[in-house]
């Protein structure tokens, strides 16, 4: 890469320290926030805390899609699959609010260490992204939110991702393989270009496949028809867990295969979030405590990644 790390305008960090409470020095905001209110049995979990750097490398993927590769001013802290960041890549006002991002991908090299994003154009927040150069500055707050798990019983470990749902899984998915783990990842998009990563995830040891609702590449038609092929080819009890991620619509289909099929499993939620640490409560979903009721409790903190067994049947 060959790029010298940026340093972030003071100007922009006084701004968005301003914007969600920080002061310079420590994160008051998240101070009271532990990292066992974010762990998972048997994970631990770096304290989120503010990281500043600078764009390296902007490539696009789609033509509204693409991956930034950002290079942290100082060594960044260690993301479990299924966390995000809450990034801001602006300098104006406008959008007030960084927008969340699961970790695609991390890593180090003779320059530092390095993170990288990938967006589709959605709203105001990121058709900024889609303009960003090499060498804007970015800020972000992270690790955030509840990681995955590994499964609790063996088999073939079956990864759900419909279009921009697919960025959590790569981290996830080398974890896994990586610990002896047979991995399935059925990738639904609504047309070729939208079907992101799949040689990255072949590359990690994933076996994958495909399936696009304008039928011009894989299966013809939506992604929860293979995950019903799959679970006939391979057998319920032979599936550890399925891991998805997506659109609600997708999502509410697969849970409700899962449950049908008697499998555990877990999914990352998509929801609108604000702050990204349990402030604002606007991603607020309704999850299934121990006694059977549902309560509301906020996505960032919960979740994003939750027990399917918790989410409920419909009406989410």
């Amino acid at each position: 890469m060959g790029h010298k790390v940026g340093h972030a305008r003071p100007d922009i960090k006084d701004n968005v320290r301003g914007l969600i409470g920080l002061r310079p020095g420590p994160l008051a905001v998240l101070a009271f926030l532990p990292v066992s209110a974010q762990a998972t049995p048997k994970a631990t979990l770096a304290r989120p805390s503010e990281l500043a750097g600078v764009v390296v490398e902007h490539r696009k993927v789609a033509p509204d899609a693409g991956i930034l590769r950002i290079r942290t001013d100082a060594p960044a802290p260690a993301f479990v699959p299924g966390q995000f960041l809450q990034v801001r890549l602006w300098e104006r006002d406008d959008p007030l609010l960084g927008r969340p991002f699961s970790i695609l991908d991390q890593g180090s090299d003779a320059d530092g260490t390095w993170l990288s994003l990938l967006y589709q154009v959605m709203g105001r927040g990121t058709r900024l992204m889609a303009s960003a150069r090499e060498g804007d500055p970015l800020l972000a707050v992270g690790p955030l939110g509840r990681p995955f798990s590994p499964p609790t019983r063996p088999g073939v470990a079956l990864v759900v991702a419909g279009g921009v749902g697919i960025p959590p899984f790569l981290l996830l998915v080398r974890q896994l393989v990586a610990d002896g783990r047979e991995v399935t990842v059925l990738l639904g998009a609504r047309d070729t270009p939208h079907l992101y990563l799949r040689e990255e995830l072949e590359a990690a040891g994933a076996r994958v496949r495909l399936s696009t609702e304008d039928g011009s590449l894989g299966f013809h038609g939506r992604v929860t028809a293979i995950l019903e092929e799959e679970l006939d080819a391979v057998g319920p009890e032979q599936v550890g867990a399925i891991y998805t991620c997506g659109p609600e619509g997708m999502l509410e289909a697969v849970v409700t295969i899962a449950k049908a099929r008697g499998v555990p499993g877990q999914a990352s939620l998509e929801r609108s979030m604000a702050c990204g640490y349990g402030v604002c409560f606007t991603c607020v979903c309704r999850l299934k405590r121990g006694d059977g009721s549902f309560h509301n409790t906020r996505t960032c903190l919960d979740g994003p990644v939750v027990d399917m067994d918790r989410l409920p049947d419909s009406d989410w």
